[in-house]
Formats: structure tokens, C-alpha cells, sequence
């Protein structure tokens, strides 16, 4: 019981500091909160630029509009201290629960963080998800924070480390390993797709390299069918498991379990091959995107993502 009770602890501390999900109550992922030791940091609420309205063909997604932050507040942004961060709080169309925007935007093939509604209901709530600097996508001159699906940016606040701060790494993180950002806001059974930027780092690594992923499998967890993770198409119903179109990387039926250390373990030249084959059944011939779904036969007992690195 006590070993027990310490491996909780951690997991709970772990989830809160790095805002990769949180404590569920009654089978519900809530939604993650500021990381923690980050209550003094200097607040500055960014006034919203005026959306400029972008065709599906440009951005790759439906309704795009683009707040791009220039001047001092891009200056703000990019000059940042480690461990700051930003606070951004929007809303999703009504009965949608997939991905409405990223954070960060340079072009259709690079781009931040995806956010992803709550669910799908006719009336959606607020929600607010946190991103660290390091993990913001810039252009030259500007910040500039997509919103597509008919979403609404709400507000967005800079929370600056102060000189005397130092980022606590992820005890998780292998000396070498790139970080791949869990996808935030994603309230659904899974986590959403990866950002742009990580899709290109994935694909352009070696074939020899791993993706690893880190749950919080602890006593109280299920470990059945833990985790689907393969490519997805531009149209957010064609996805493996709903469509005919998907091809999960691996596994059986596309179902991973973790190992005894809560690992999930993909070989880099495999998502390759997925893409290859997603590809060639693909109506549009376009797969750009990788998608995580993950889940337990009691979601009650699901475990949580902590952690995603590509160790070379």
C-alpha cells in the first residue's frame, strides 16, 4: 500500500508540473492546470491582433483564421526566459471535440502545438491549456497562433520565469532525446495529433531511431489495448479506427500494450512504412498528420500519457 501510494503521488506531481493531463475523477480526464512553482511569474495579457481569414487550400483546415503578434509582444514572446510560458484560453464550435487550432504557425508544414475541443456538445465551455516557449513555433517577425473549425481565441497570456528560475527537466527525458510536445486541451479518449513541426521530425529521423511514449501505468490502472498511434489524413473523421483510410502503425489490431515501465515503444522505420501505406489508399493521397488514441477496457482505470521523446 505505501508503494502504492508513493507511485500515485509522483504520477499526480509529474502530470501537474508538465501539463500532460491530470487526476480523473470518475473515468474523466480533467483539464490540466499551470505548471507548478510558476505562481509568481510576471502575467502580461496580449492584445488580440485582428484575425486574418485564410482559404482551407493555404492552412490545410476549414475556417482558418491567423492572430499573428508582431512587435513588442513578439518581442516579448521570443525573448522569454526558459520555463515561461503561455496561458491560452479559447472555445470550440458547437458538437465538434476535435482539433481546432495550433500555436504557432509559419506554414502548412510548420506549425505549434494542436489544440483540440472538449467534446462534442451544443454548448461548449472555455477551456485553457499552457505551452512552454521552448515549445513555440516562431516565424522571423512574428508569433502567429492559428485558429480553424470555427473556434474562437479568446485570450492569450504570457507568463514570464523570472532571472532566478530554473526548469526542472522531465525526469522522464533521455540525455539526447528530443522532446515530442504531448498534444494539450484533448479531453477525449486519446490525445489528438502531433504538431507539424514534430510530424517533420519524426519522418526525417533515422529508420534506426525509437518514438517512446510514457504512461503512468500504476496498480490502479487498466493496461488493455493501451495505445493506437498512426498516420491521419487532412479530414478530421478520416482516422485509423473510423475510416477504412487509416493504417495504425503496429501491434495487435493496432492496440500496444505498455511494458512494466509504463513504455510504449515504436521504431521509427515503422510509422514510415504506415505513412507509405496510408498513402496509397488514401482518396486525397495526402497523410500529414500523426494521430494518438489511447484507452483502456475500463476507462475508469485508463492510464495517462506523461511523456513522448524520439531518441535517436
Amino acid at each position: 500500500m505505501k508503494k502504492f501510494l508513493i507511485l500515485m503521488l509522483s504520477a499526480a506531481l509529474l502530470m501537474a508540473f508538465f501539463g500532460c493531463g491530470s487526476p480523473k475523477e470518475d473515468g474523466k480526464e480533467e483539464e490540466a492546470g499551470p505548471p507548478e512553482g510558476t505562481a509568481d511569474f510576471e502575467k502580461t495579457v496580449l492584445t488580440l491582433p485582428a484575425p486574418t481569414e485564410k482559404p482551407t487550400a493555404e492552412t490545410g483546415e476549414k475556417a482558418s483564421q491567423m492572430f499573428k503578434f508582431v512587435g513588442d509582444d513578439f518581442t516579448k514572446i521570443s525573448d522569454a526566459r526558459p520555463g515561461s510560458f503561455l496561458e491560452i484560453t479559447y472555445k470550440e464550435n458547437k458538437n465538434q471535440g476535435y482539433a481546432c487550432g495550433e500555436i504557432g504557425w509559419v506554414d502548412k508544414t510548420k506549425a505549434g502545438p494542436v489544440i483540440s475541443g472538449k467534446e462534442k456538445t451544443d454548448k461548449p465551455k472555455n477551456q485553457t491549456v499552457y505551452i512552454f516557449r521552448e515549445d513555440l513555433v516562431l516565424g522571423t517577425d512574428n508569433f502567429t497562433i492559428h485558429i480553424f473549425n470555427s473556434a474562437t481565441l479568446i485570450d492569450v497570456t504570457l507568463n514570464s520565469a523570472p532571472p532566478t528560475y530554473t526548469p526542472t527537466p522531465n525526469p522522464k527525458a533521455t540525455p539526447g532525446a528530443k522532446k515530442i510536445v504531448v498534444p494539450p486541451g484533448c479531453l477525449l479518449p486519446g490525445k489528438g495529433d502531433l504538431s507539424k513541426v514534430d510530424f517533420t521530425t519524426i519522418t526525417t529521423a533515422a529508420d534506426s531511431g525509437t518514438l517512446v511514449f510514457y504512461f503512468d501505468v500504476v496498480e490502479s490502472h487498466k493496461n488493455d489495448g493501451l495505445l493506437k498511434f498512426g498516420p491521419k489524413s487532412g479530414d478530421p473523421y478520416y482516422h485509423y479506427g473510423i475510416s477504412k483510410e487509416g493504417v495504425v502503425v503496429t501491434g495487435n489490431d493496432g492496440w500496444c500494450p505498455a511494458d512494466a515501465d509504463g513504455k510504449v515503444i515504436y521504431k521509427i522505420s515503422d510509422i514510415k512504412t504506415a505513412i507509405t501505406e496510408a498513402k496509397k489508399i488514401a482518396s486525397d493521397g495526402d497523410f500529414n498528420k500523426l494521430e494518438i488514441n489511447f484507452g483502456a477496457t475500463d476507462e475508469e482505470k485508463k492510464a495517462d500519457l506523461l511523456y513522448i521523446e524520439l531518441i535517436p
